[in-house]
């Protein structure tokens, strides 16, 4: 992987990590430029909120009752 000193990460990449999809030698590199890098920490942070936020909106789903069908909006 490439240096602390890699270019700026693009989401794909800032999600690969976080997701774990980066092998050992990459995911540390990340870890480093991210560290290092005021801009990417700040691309990670928003990856983040955009998993935590979808997140929220699955698990509020695993609550609706099973077998509902959403009424039709009448007619205008």
């Amino acid at each position: 992987m490439r240096s602390p000193e890699m270019e700026h990460l693009d989401e794909g990449m800032a999600h690969a990590w976080l997701d774990g999809a980066l092998d050992a030698d990459a995911s540390s590199g990340v870890a480093a430029h991210v560290a290092a890098c005021p801009a990417c920490a700040a691309t990670v942070a928003e990856a983040r909120g955009l998993i935590a936020g979808a997140s929220r909106v699955l698990a509020a789903l695993d609550t609706l009752p099973g077998g509902v069908v959403p009424s039709r909006a009448a007619p205008t």
